[in-house]
C-alpha cells in the first residue's frame, strides 16, 4: 500500500466513525456548542448575567475565568476582591467579582469568580474581538469533549459519562486547575526524553519546553537546526523560543513525527518548570477528538481526521501586522539572517501581494500561513516609499 493509499484508508476509517460517533453518542449530550477556530485559538459565545454575546476565548491552561475590563466596566461587575497576576510589566492587581451567571447557550454556571484584566494586547494579536477566557470552570463541573470534528464542545454529566469504545484513556494530573499528561519526545539525534506536559489548547503551538529543560538537557544543541522566533503569552509577554523539529511525539498510545517544537528561552517559565517540562498545544491537540473528566482525572482521546496531515512549517524570518481598522499588511519585524531578511525586506514595508494572491483585507494569521506553510520560492510584492517591488523568498525547512 503506497503512502497515499493508506492516507485515503485512514481518512474513510476516520470519516465513518465520526459518522457512527456522531449519531449514536453524542446525542446523550446535556449541551453542544459551537466553536470557532480562530488562527489555532477555540472561541465560543459566552453570556455573562444575561449581557449580549460574548466572544470566549475556551483555554485548557485557563485556571480562573477573565472578563476583558472593558466588558466588565459596561457590565458593572461587582469588585470583592484582588489577586496578582503576571503581566509584561511585571506583577499587577487584578479585581475580581464573586457571584456571576454564565450561559452558554441553554448550559448555566452559577457562583462564578470572574477576573477582570485587560485583554487588549490579545486583541491586537489576533486582530479579533476578545472579551474574555474560561477553561477551569467548565472543566470543573463537565466532562467536556473537544469535537474538531464538528467544531463543538459537547457537555455531560461526570456520574453518568461513558466514552465511546474507540477513545483511549489517559490519566492526567490537576495542578493549579490545568491537566497534565506524561509524554516522551524522540530528538533528531534520536535520544528519548520523557516529563509531564500541560494539555493547553490555548497555546497555538505544537510542543513548547520551558527554558529549564532545554538547559538541562542541552536541547538547543540535540534538537538539530532552529531559528529564533518570538511569542507573546496570554498575559502580554514577549518570550523568546528557537523552533526546530522533533523526530517524534509518544503521548498516550499515540506517536506522532515530524513535529515542530519550540525552545523557549524566557526566564517567566522557570516556575512552570516546577509543574511541567513544557505544554502540548493546540496545534496537536486539535488532530484528536478529546474528552476531559476532571472528576476521575482522566482524558479520553480518539484520532479526527485531520490526524493524518503533516505538520506544515516552515520559517521566513518575517513578522507581518495588520489590524482591524485597515486592511493593509506591514512587516512589523525581520529576524537578522533569515530568509526575509536575505531577500531585502525590512520593516514597515506593506506587503501588496504574495504569490499573485492579493493579501489587503487578509489576517496576519492568513498572511503567515501564507509564509510559512512551505519551502517552496515566495513571490512577494511590497511598496516601499510609494515605490512597488518584487522580491524573492525562499522560507527555510524547520
Amino acid at each position: 500500500m503506497t503512502r497515499y493509499q493508506t492516507i485515503l484508508f485512514c481518512t474513510i476509517f476516520l470519516s465513518l466513525f465520526t459518522f457512527q460517533y456522531t449519531s449514536t453518542f453524542a446525542k446523550n449530550a446535556l449541551a453542544t456548542i459551537p466553536f470557532e477556530l480562530h488562527g489555532e485559538h477555540i472561541f465560543i459565545q459566552v453570556q455573562v448575567n444575561n449581557s449580549s454575546p460574548l466572544s470566549f476565548i475556551f483555554d485548557t491552561g485557563a485556571s480562573a475565568t477573565v472578563l476583558n475590563h472593558k466588558e466588565a466596566s459596561g457590565l458593572k461587575l461587582s469588585s470583592d476582591g484582588f489577586t496578582y497576576v503576571r503581566t509584561s510589566k511585571g506583577p499587577s492587581l487584578a479585581y475580581y467579582s464573586e457571584n456571576n451567571e454564565l450561559s452558554l447557550h441553554d448550559l448555566v454556571l452559577d457562583d462564578v469568580r470572574v477576573t477582570q484584566l485587560s485583554l487588549d494586547h490579545l486583541e491586537r494579536v489576533m486582530e479579533r474581538q476578545v472579551d474574555g477566557i474560561i477553561g477551569h470552570d467548565l472543566l470543573d463541573q463537565f466532562v467536556v469533549m473537544v469535537n474538531y470534528d464538528k467544531y463543538a464542545l459537547e457537555f455531560y454529566d461526570p456520574g453518568a459519562f461513558q466514552a465511546p469504545g474507540n477513545f483511549t484513556s489517559h490519566r492526567i494530573e490537576l495542578i493549579s486547575g490545568r491537566p497534565y499528561i506524561d509524554a516522551a519526545l524522540t530528538l533528531s539525534n534520536g535520544e528519548t526524553l520523557q516529563g509531564r506536559f500541560q494539555l493547553d489548547n490555548g497555546s497555538g503551538s505544537s510542543i513548547t519546553v520551558y527554558s529549564p529543560f532545554v538547559d538541562q538537557h542541552n536541547l538547543s544543541k540535540k534538537v538539530g537546526s532552529t531559528n529564533l522566533i518570538y511569542t507573546m503569552s496570554f498575559a502580554g509577554i514577549t518570550d523568546k523560543n528557537y523552533a526546530g523539529r522533533l523526530q517524534r511525539l509518544d503521548v498516550g498510545n499515540y506517536q506522532l513525527t515530524n513535529i515542530p517544537i519550540r525552545l523557549n528561552r524566557s526566564r517567566y517559565q522557570k516556575r512552570a518548570f516546577e509543574d511541567g517540562i513544557g505544554h502540548i498545544g493546540n496545534e496537536v491537540l486539535k488532530r484528536f477528538n478529546i474528552a476531559f473528566d476532571y472528576t476521575r482525572g482522566i482524558s479520553y482521546w480518539y484520532p479526527n481526521s485531520s490526524f493524518v496531515e503533516e505538520f506544515k512549517a516552515a520559517y521566513s524570518g518575517l513578522v507581518v501586522k495588520s489590524n482591524r481598522k485597515d486592511p493593509r499588511v506591514y512587516v512589523k519585524h525581520v529576524f537578522e539572517n533569515s530568509p526575509a531578511f536575505h531577500a531585502g525586506l525590512a520593516k514597515d514595508d506593506e506587503i501588496v501581494m504574495i504569490n499573485n494572491v492579493k493579501t489587503e483585507g487578509r489576517t496576519s494569521h492568513e498572511v503567515n500561513d501564507l509564509l510559512n506553510k512551505s519551502v517552496r520560492d515566495i513571490e512577494i510584492v511590497i511598496r516601499r516609499n510609494n515605490e512597488m517591488k518584487k522580491l524573492s523568498l525562499h522560507p527555510r525547512s524547520l
